[in-house]
C-alpha cells in the first residue's frame, strides 16, 4: 500500500514537474531567442568541397570548393530532440570564371598594386594605390590614396604578431587596436556628398582640426576612415583629390537588388586592405565596415576591442535565417542567384569588424577571389565567415544599433520607400553605451550624436528636445510616429 502511494505520488506531481521543465528548457534550446547559448555547431562540407569548414583558430583552409557545392551544417541540441537540423547554405559554392582561370590560393594572384605619383595634376603632390583585386572571379580596378596608410607603416602588426594563428599575441595587439573603417557611400547625388561631408565634420575629423575636447573624449589619434564609392571617376575625382579619404573601384553605382554593388564594394575594401598589408606592412588589427548614415563612436569601439578578441562582431544573428523568394518580400532573391534554402549566420552590414585574422583567411587564401556572388553584403561577409570557421559575435562594452525608430508604420514606411517625416518623431540622440547607430536622419542628427560624445550629459538635453517636439505635435493633434 506504502509502495503504491509513493509511485501515485511521483506520477502525479512530480512527473509533471520534470515534463515541464523539460519542454521549458528544450524550447530555450531549440528557439534560443537569438541568443545562441545553448547551440554548439559542427560544420561539414558537401563531398568536394574542400577544407575550411569547422576550421580551428588558424582559420580557414583552401578554397577548392567546386561552384554549386553547398555547406551542410548540423546543429545539436543538447537538451533532446531534433538532435540534427540540417542548414544548407551557399557558402562554399565558387563562381565560375568567364576564362580558363584555375581557382588559385596564391595570395599574389588575387591582386596587383603599386604606389604612383599623381599625374593628372602637376600641381598637386599625391601619391596613391593603383590596381586591381580579383572579387568572386572578376577582376575590379581601383585607387586609393597612399598617404595616411603609408604613415603607420613602420612595422605592420603582422610582422610582430608572426604566426596568424597563435593565440600568444603581443600585448600593442589588444592595447593599441588598429583600425581602418570603410564606409559605404554613394557617388550619386547631392544628398551622399552631404552624408560625407558631415562625417567628415564629425566622428571622423582629422586630429589637426579636432578641438581639445574632442582630442580628450575620442583620445584614438587620427582616424583611418575611408569612404568605399564607385561610379564614374570624372564625378569623384575632385573630391578623391581634394580629402584623400575616398577607396574608388571602378564599378556602376547600381543598388537594385540582386544587382547592387554593394557586395563588390565590401569585398574590395578587405582585398585592397590586404594587398596594402602584405605590400607595404600597414599597421592594421581589424577593419571595421559602416554605412554613411551612421554614427561611430571609434573611441567606443577601441575599447571594445581592448577587452574582446573579436573576428566578427557586430549586430549579428545567431541562428541560421531561411532564405525568401516569394516577391512581397522586402528582400527576395531568385533561385537562380542563390538555389540553397538557408542562408549563413551573418552580421548587420550597417557597423560590423572583422579581424586581422579572418582578414587574411577570406583575403589571402583566396575565399573573396573566389566565392560565388551574393548581392546582400551582409550575408555575403556571413559567407566568407562560415569558410573560414568564424563565428559571429555580438560586442560586449556596448551596443551596435541598427534600427531607429520602433513603431510598426515606419517599419511599413521603410519597406514602401515612403520618405514622409513631418510626422515621425526620432529616439533621443544619444551614444551612451553605443559603438554604432544607424540610420542618422540628416547633419543636425549627425551633431546631435557626436555632442553625446563629447559630452554625455547632453543626452539630458536631447531627451528634452523630443519632448518638446512630441509636446508641440499633441498639442496641433499630429498623430506622430516613434
Amino acid at each position: 500500500m506504502q509502495h503504491s502511494m509513493s509511485s501515485n505520488y511521483f506520477i502525479y506531481y512530480f512527473l509533471p514537474i520534470l515534463a515541464c521543465a523539460y519542454v521549458t528548457l528544450y524550447q530555450y534550446s531549440f528557439f534560443d531567442f537569438n541568443l545562441g547559448f545553448f547551440l554548439t555547431t559542427n560544420t561539414t562540407t558537401t563531398p568536394g568541397a574542400g577544407a575550411g569548414a569547422g576550421a580551428d583558430v588558424t582559420m580557414g583552409g583552401d578554397n577548392g570548393a567546386d561552384a554549386g557545392d553547398a555547406t551542410s551544417v548540423t546543429t545539436t541540441h543538447p537538451l533532446g530532440p531534433p538532435q540534427n537540423v540540417h542548414y544548407v547554405t551557399g557558402s562554399f559554392a565558387n563562381c565560375r570564371s568567364s576564362g580558363s582561370r584555375n581557382l588559385s590560393t596564391s595570395e599574389s594572384s588575387h591582386y596587383t598594386i603599386s604606389l604612383s605619383n599623381n599625374k593628372e595634376d602637376a600641381k598637386l603632390s599625391f601619391q596613391e594605390f593603383i590596381g586591381s583585386v580579383l572579387v568572386s572571379c572578376q577582376t575590379i580596378s581601383f585607387r586609393a590614396p597612399a598617404a595616411s596608410f603609408l604613415s603607420s607603416s613602420q612595422k605592420g602588426i603582422d610582422d610582430n604578431m608572426g604566426n596568424v594563428g597563435n593565440s600568444n599575441s603581443t600585448s600593442d595587439y589588444l592595447n593599441h587596436p588598429q583600425i581602418i573603417t570603410g564606409v559605404l557611400s554613394s557617388a550619386i547625388g547631392d544628398a551622399s556628398k552631404q552624408r560625407r561631408q558631415s562625417i567628415r565634420k564629425t566622428w571622423a575629423q582629422r586630429s589637426n582640426t579636432r578641438s581639445n575636447t574632442e582630442r580628450k573624449a575620442t583620445s584614438i589619434g587620427t582616424p583611418s576612415v575611408y569612404f568605399l564609392l564607385a561610379g564614374p571617376w570624372e564625378n569623384i575625382k575632385e573630391e578623391y583629390y581634394t580629402h584623400q579619404d575616398i577607396i574608388w573601384i571602378d564599378q556602376e553605382e547600381v543598388y537594385n537588388g540582386e544587382k547592387s554593388v554593394l557586395t563588390l564594394k565590401t569585398y574590395s575594401f578587405f582585398q585592397i586592405i590586404h594587398a596594402i598589408l602584405q605590400e607595404y606592412h600597414v599597421d592594421v588589427t581589424h577593419l571595421f565596415k559602416t554605412d554613411d548614415d551612421s554614427y561611430v563612436n571609434l573611441h567606443a569601439l577601441h575599447e571594445e576591442l581592448k577587452q574582446s578578441r573579436h573576428d566578427y562582431f557586430g549586430q549579428c544573428q545567431f541562428k541560421y535565417p531561411q532564405v525568401h523568394r516569394e516577391s512581397e518580400y522586402k528582400w527576395p532573391i531568385r533561385n537562380e542567384t542563390y538555389p540553397e534554402p538557408w542562408f549563413p549566420r551573418y552580421c548587420q552590414g550597417a557597423g560590423f569588424g572583422i579581424s586581422l585574422r579572418f582578414l587574411k583567411c577570406s583575403a589571402g587564401r583566396g575565399h573573396v577571389s573566389n566565392i560565388r556572388f551574393m548581392p546582400f553584403e551582409d550575408v555575403a561577409v556571413g559567407m566568407l565567415a562560415e569558410r573560414c570557421g568564424v563565428d559571429p559575435e555580438r560586442p560586449v562594452t556596448a551596443k551596435v544599433r541598427v534600427f531607429r525608430y520602433q513603431s510598426d508604420e515606419v517599419k511599413k514606411r521603410t519597406r514602401l520607400g515612403d520618405t514622409r517625416t513631418d510626422d515621425l518623431v526620432a529616439p533621443a540622440a544619444c551614444m551612451m553605451n553605443k559603438i554604432v547607430q544607424h540610420r542618422i536622419i540628416d547633419e543636425y542628427d549627425m551633431e546631435e550624436h557626436h555632442r553625446t560624445v563629447l559630452d554625455p550629459s547632453y543626452c539630458n538635453v536631447t531627451k528634452v528636445k523630443r519632448d518638446q517636439r512630441i509636446q508641440q505635435l499633441n498639442d496641433r493633434g499630429i498623430e506622430w510616429f516613434g
